[in-house]
């Protein structure tokens, strides 16, 4: 970095995943080997969400802005002041932001499609290129189950469709019924699926797949919207003999680090999750599709918890009584928020000594999260959202 060997952002002990509402506190470190003059160092924290996609020869775009903040840290904020000079060593500037209350959580979605909270400190040089630094970070929104009536209500479907011989005539149907425990999850708990696929027409059945899936709505300014799926998990079953039955009884399907449903706070961005059945039929033109709406929140139902804390009690007396011995099974946080609102959903089950969340890079990986005016920009540019895991369930 020639006369520059340090510049960036740091915020406590790493600290990444933020909630609305809370305080982000951090320094801008410079180390410069010789004095620089400069018109200042400022830092700005900015929150948006953007959609884009393509039809035809025309453009779809939303944008919707929620956070712009600047502050300057050394110098005179523009146009006022001569420019100063910084002389050689390290320096130390803190700042503070406070998030909106309303503020969405993090996205990263298809090419173009997200919501982003970000930092960026810049040395602005006179007659040269500025030196800047962007830290990009997750604000973890918080969708409490508990307040959803319906999120512990069992979930179930049925569909059939009729077979027909190579004459036309009707030769029986197959019959698919399913049904789950529950709406609610939270990323970390296993989706156990129950159901029956039933063959009466002698016609075979190919196979059978129960996928977890997420469908994301993006509405543009126009009004026009487009939804693209995602297929997270799978379980397969294989082809069913004539005439017989396919039964599932509670295989799981895990759920890893996913956002939460619904995005609250951001209007051009809804998130909807579920389980879709495809029965493949061996002697039709369409295959027989059922499917059951999930909530993937944060906060888990209280009636999850305290199943899975009496799972635990029993596993740890059949240890003991056994003579193994174990470490507490309680995991501590990743990048735990400090704030009040974080913590405030899970008192709830402070009788109930339930396990603090921890927090997992989202399962689908980074992305790129520069544009073309940061190409000369340092910092943590390949990004991914943290969400809330829960990996002491049982």
């Amino acid at each position: 970095m020639g006369n520059t060997r340090r510049f960036e952002i740091v915020i406590p002990a790493g600290q990444s995943v933020f909630y609305p509402g809370q305080v982000i506190q951090g320094q801008v470190c410079v180390e410069i080997a010789e004095s620089m003059r400069m018109r200042g160092i400022t830092i700005s924290c900015i929150s948006s969400s953007e959609v884009m996609w393509r039809v035809g020869k025309t453009n779809q775009r939303g944008v919707e802005h929620y956070l712009n903040l600047k502050l300057t840290l050394y110098g005179n904020p523009p146009p006022n002041g001569d420019n100063v000079v910084l002389p050689a060593g390290s320096h130390m500037f803190p700042f503070q932001f406070v998030l909106p209350v309303n503020l969405p959580g993090s996205y990263e979605g298809e090419p173009g499609c997200y919501v982003r909270h970000w930092m960026t400190a810049v040395i602005d040089r006179p007659f040269k290129f500025n030196k800047e630094y962007k830290m990009v970070f997750t604000v973890a929104s918080i969708l409490d189950l508990n307040a959803i009536p319906d999120a512990g209500a069992p979930l179930q479907t049925n569909d059939s469709k009729s077979m027909t011989c190579c004459c036309c005539c009707y030769n029986g149907e197959v019959t698919a019924k399913f049904r789950v425990d529950k709406r609610g999850f939270v990323p970390g708990e296993s989706i156990a699926v129950y159901g029956a696929v039933t063959d009466t027409s002698n016609s075979g059945i190919n196979g059978v797949d129960v996928d977890f899936t997420r469908r994301t709505v993006y509405t543009a300014e126009s009004g026009a919207v487009i939804q693209h799926k995602l297929h997270i998990g799978r379980l397969h079953h294989n082809q069913v003999e004539l005439g017989a039955s396919d039964i599932w009884n509670g295989e799981k399907l895990r759920i890893p680090a996913v956002p939460p449903s619904y995005l609250a706070g951001c209007s051009i961005i809804d998130i909807q999750y579920y389980i879709e059945i495809r029965v493949y039929l061996h002697c039709c033109a369409s295959d027989l599709r059922l499917a059951l709406p999930l909530i993937i929140g944060t906060v888990p139902l209280r009636e999850t918890v305290q199943q899975n804390v009496g799972l635990r009690q029993h596993r740890r007396n059949y240890q003991n009584s056994a003579g193994y011995t174990r470490d507490s099974e309680t995991r501590a946080v990743t990048n735990q928020p400090q704030a009040a609102s974080a913590s405030a959903p899970l008192e709830n089950f402070d009788d109930l000594e339930m396990p603090p969340p921890s927090y997992q890079e989202c399962v689908f990986g980074k992305v790129d999260t520069t544009n073309s005016e940061e190409r000369f920009t340092a910092g943590n540019l390949k990004f991914a959202p943290s969400y809330t895991y829960y990996d002491n369930f049982v």
